[in-house]
């Protein structure tokens, strides 16, 4: 999606826009709101560099993958839909590693 630079936009920063649109208005936090006083104080050059900043970021490129990673990829694909590996619910793996790794 083409974002208001005519760069494309991410997925992610799609979003992003989106829910900060339905939110004008509502509070924001305190480091938002102070984030927002300064942005208020610079000059239409200085938001125009920033702007561009923060949206390169959102830009990056996916990482390119090896023939032998796509080949891992497919071969986990396949082990889940033959029920060779099993899936699990983020909420429980995540615990398992906070107790692993803290």
């Amino acid at each position: 999606m083409l974002g208001s630079t005519g760069l494309m936009m991410s997925e992610k920063a799609v979003k992003a826009r989106t829910d900060a649109e339905e939110r004008r208005g509502e509070e924001m936090s305190e480091r938002a709101e102070k984030l927002k006083a300064v942005w208020n104080e610079l000059s239409t050059e200085e938001r125009e560099e920033l702007f561009a900043y923060f949206e390169s970021l959102q830009q990056s490129d996916p990482p390119e993958l090896s023939d032998e990673g796509i080949d891992e990829i497919n071969r986990r694909v396949n082990a889940y839909k033959t029920g060779e590996s099993v899936g699990m619910p983020a909420d429980k793996f995540m615990a398992m590693m906070k107790a692993k790794y803290g």
